[in-house]
């Protein structure tokens, strides 16, 4: 019985070792089960009535998979939320996306650019908290991140 115990061990640290089985490697240590781990958030804004927003969260579920929520017509009577679970790729692909574009930089940059009419936010870990960006700072090619972000969990929402 000891050989079975010392030899699951073994296992368990070679997963450990290699990655094997771990997604949950992929999010930062401090992140538990339910902590929201991404969201993008985006609405009309510069009118005068309140305008829906649209909002996708992840939040850590499991070593493979995540739970995403999705808002339609958020902050309105006919707010429609979806709940579904996704790959733990889904992180992966957006995080890619904020590394390759700098997006946890921006709050530091002195070049940046607004756009008026529409307002895109995204919320990331970043070191031992979250990081929050929006088209009011960001780069001239921002919104080109904006939207592949958005493209990524759109697609991992009709899976």
């Amino acid at each position: 019985m000891k050989r079975f115990a010392a030899a699951g061990v073994i296992m368990m640290a070679l997963f450990s070792f290699f990655g094997c089985g771990s997604g949950k490697s992929d999010l930062p240590g401090w992140v538990k089960t339910g902590d929201m781990v991404f969201d993008y958030y985006e609405r009309t804004v510069g009118t005068p009535e309140k305008q829906p927003y649209y909002e996708v969260v992840l939040y850590a579920h499991s070593d493979s998979e995540l739970r995403m929520e999705i808002y339609t017509d958020g902050g309105t009577p006919d707010e429609k939320v979806t709940e579904r679970t996704v790959p733990m790729q889904v992180y992966r692909d957006v995080m890619s996306i904020v590394k390759e574009t700098g997006m946890d930089g921006w709050n530091e940059r002195s070049d940046t650019v607004g756009i008026a009419g529409h307002i895109y936010v995204c919320k990331f870990p970043g070191g031992e908290k979250m990081v929050r960006v929006s088209s009011e700072a960001m780069p001239e090619d921002g919104r080109s991140a904006f939207s592949r972000v958005l493209s990524i969990l759109e697609d991992a929402a009709k899976e």
